[in-house]
């Protein structure tokens, strides 16, 4: 009987006692190295839940594994942080997510160390004030799902090493001051859905070998001064929502360019397009369709969303070529025709085609 009750006693101090796992789940080694970022930041007030008597998975900004409680994320955002990314970062060997955003006074350039984090999936650099080139190097954290570096003044061109990111679904480089072509390697990226290289300084014509990309969703190269044919972005077997391709340089005859079905947003303004509107857009559901101050001229394709009395308001058709005899000239009358599609709040608005009679 005593020993009964010796066992259950013992039983009940040992599960009182509190364990590694609860008590302090976090890695020694990570801490150390947190601590370190936290004073090359020079301790600012936005980390000072980063303190020795708390578990560090319990810190701001900060996300653990639930078994092995090594840092799986960091995420320091919208704060007054100073400096350099920490060249630290890179020892932190289980880091799936790394996330810097919105930090004005965050500038230079991304450290080489950010190779050594190879289980790296997600990467966002975004609206902070960093510098110089984009890193060739970033081509070996292969296991980068998404890539995310706008709003910042990278300069240079665009490595063309990114194309050997193979798994990654999403890249935004759009929003800084980079230049050159766009790399024939993106075509390479089968499994990118989202590209985003708008507001830059690219030159250039589109490389073809984006056109192979199928499982592409949305695309934005607008406000670039690229040049070149988009008609291989397109076709019944592609999966394009979203195309801005605005005020570029673009000059190709739109009039047989197959749309595919899941178009929903299309804007081609200010580039040299000429041609007709392609009949194709008669059978989609457009929230948002804008190829003003371009060379288009012929009838808005009947059928649709285009052709609905109670959404669209056109004035006349595009009208026939004027010619006057006595001195040869062949002038271009340009019209807008002006209409509202039901669309969500977010392009609410008057739609336009400016269309210039070829």
């Amino acid at each position: 009987m005593k020993k009964s009750i010796f066992i259950i006693f013992t039983i009940i101090i040992f599960l009182s006692l509190p364990t590694p796992s609860l008590s302090q789940r976090c890695n020694k080694n990570d801490e150390k190295v947190l601590f370190q970022i936290k004073k090359s930041f020079g301790n600012p007030y936005i980390l000072a839940s980063w303190q020795k008597n708390v578990d560090c998975c319990e810190w701001y900004s900060i996300e653990c594994h639930p078994k092995t409680g090594r840092i799986i994320s960091l995420d320091i955002s919208t704060g007054n942080i100073s400096g350099q990314i920490p060249r630290q970062v890179g020892d932190l060997p289980y880091l799936k997510s790394l996330t810097f955003h919105k930090l004005p006074n965050l500038t230079g350039g991304i450290p080489l160390e950010i190779t050594k984090l190879t289980h790296l999936i997600f990467l966002r650099l975004d609206w902070n004030n960093l510098s110089g080139p984009v890193p060739s190097f970033l081509s070996q954290l292969t296991n980068l799902d998404f890539l995310d570096l706008a709003f910042n003044s990278f300069t240079g061109s665009i490595p063309p090493e990114l194309g050997a990111l193979t798994l990654v679904t999403g890249i935004r480089l759009d929003r800084n001051n980079l230049t050159g072509p766009i790399p024939e390697s993106f075509g390479k990226l089968t499994n990118l859905q989202y590209l985003y290289l708008s507001h830059n300084q690219l030159t250039g014509d589109i490389p073809r070998s984006l056109g192979h990309l199928i499982n592409l969703t949305w695309i934005d190269l607008s406000r670039n001064q690229l040049t070149g044919d988009l008609s291989t972005f397109f076709g019944t077997n592609k999966m394009i929502q979203v195309a801005d391709f605005s005020r570029n340089s673009l000059k190709f005859n739109l009039s047989k360019v197959e749309l595919p079905a899941s178009l929903i947003f299309f804007d081609l303004n200010h580039n040299k397009i000429y041609g007709s509107l392609p009949a194709t857009l008669r059978g989609l559901s457009l929230q948002h369709l804008n190829v003003s101050y371009n060379r288009l001229c012929g009838k808005i394709p009947q059928g649709g969303d285009l052709q609905r009395k109670d959404d669209v308001k056109t004035k006349e058709p595009c009208r026939e070529i004027q010619r006057e005899e006595k001195t040869g000239r062949t002038h271009r009358r340009h019209m807008e025709h002006k209409w509202r599609l039901s669309t969500p709040r977010r392009w609410e608005g008057t739609k336009k085609y400016s269309v210039a009679i070829a």
